[in-house]
């Protein structure tokens, strides 16, 4: 048949699935030759064009123990008229009591009524995988944006750039292994455990808004020179951290979402490393991005080192870098 709408799903994708809960967005396109009515046959709002999605064991639609996941006209008229090419895109959710582990997908049909007359009526459904798979912190690293020091007015420039002076933590970046929803300073905390942990008090360092860049699968904080007293330092991601699909942060390791991420770490002289004995608690769960993990720590330390002998370091350094290495050689 020619000169006829047809109605397609371009894209669907899970929102999020919180227990008992799930919510998705889809989008519509119509790759006919005519334009296809979303007001439907008549002037009421029960026959505008709609969708319905059900929870399935497989990408087949509606068939043989799908759960049903809530269904909805595109909205109150008039809609108008979706030319070829356009698209329309909507939100919606259920309340529905599922295991995804028995039903993983989500299926999806446009024109449920079927109150459009379309050149293909067999190309109206879509399915999507639901992910389930906490976000995880991959690495933490330390002055990825450096910046130049001042030359000096009696002396000249200096020496050396920003590149080579890690004297200074003035950002730290947070990779996840996916994408993440925004991250806001509320995810976020830095402690100052004291020069003395467990003995002095702890001390939280403020962040604000204009010090957290997200990007992506990354959060970058910015600090100011000289921002960080000496001391023991904690950073936690809290479990608050979601991924495109919902998912909470898995900060333990254990597969499942719904804790935070800890590193401790100490500075000294507004530098850092981590505590003997600490490893990011995303290490033992993250087993082929192990080394990488390891080898990105070991670099830091060893920047470190270069800096530690001017600041008395160089004999703590050296311990914890031949420690690391005996480990990663075992």
């Amino acid at each position: 048949m020619t000169g006829l709408p047809d109605l397609i799903v371009s894209d669907l994708r899970v929102i999020e699935h919180p227990t008992y809960d799930i919510a998705y967005e889809y989008t519509i396109q119509n790759v006919g030759t005519a334009p296809a009515n979303l007001d439907g046959p008549t002037a009421a709002e029960y026959d505008n064009v709609s969708v319905q999605a059900f929870l399935s064991a497989d990408t087949v639609f509606n068939n043989g123990g799908d759960i049903a996941a809530g269904g909805t006209i595109l909205g109150l008229s008039p809609l108008g008229m979706l030319q070829p090419g356009e698209t329309f895109t909507g939100t919606f959710g259920c309340s529905v009591n599922f295991d995804p582990a028995t039903h993983p997908y989500l299926t999806l049909k446009v024109d449920w009524g079927d109150v459009v007359a379309e050149s293909d009526e067999t190309n109206n459904t879509a399915a999507v995988r639901i992910d389930t798979t906490p976000p995880q912190v991959l690495s933490v690293q330390i002055n990825t944006l450096p910046t130049d020091p001042p030359d000096h007015s009696d002396h000249g420039p200096q020496r050396t750039t920003g590149h080579q002076q890690r004297s200074a933590i003035r950002d730290l970046v947070i990779t996840f292994t996916e994408d993440v929803q925004s991250v806001s300073a509320a995810d976020l905390e830095l402690w100052n455990l004291g020069t003395n942990s467990p003995k002095q008090a702890d001390t939280q360092i403020s962040l604000d808004a204009a010090q957290i860049v997200h990007s992506a699968n990354q959060v970058t904080i910015i600090l100011g020179d000289d921002e960080l007293p000496k001391g023991v330092y904690q950073l936690r991601v809290k479990a608050t951290v979601l991924d495109l699909a919902g998912n909470p942060l898995d900060g333990n390791g254990d597969g499942m979402g719904g804790d935070d991420y800890v590193l401790t770490g100490r500075v000294s002289g507004n530098r850092i490393n981590r505590t003997r004995g600490e490893e990011p608690t995303s290490r033992a769960r993250l087993p082929s991005q192990a080394a990488s993990h390891a080898s990105l720590v070991d670099e830091a330390l060893t920047s470190l080192h270069d800096i530690g002998t001017s600041a008395g370091l160089d004999d703590t350094l050296d311990d914890i870098l031949q420690a690391r290495r005996a480990r990663n050689n075992e």
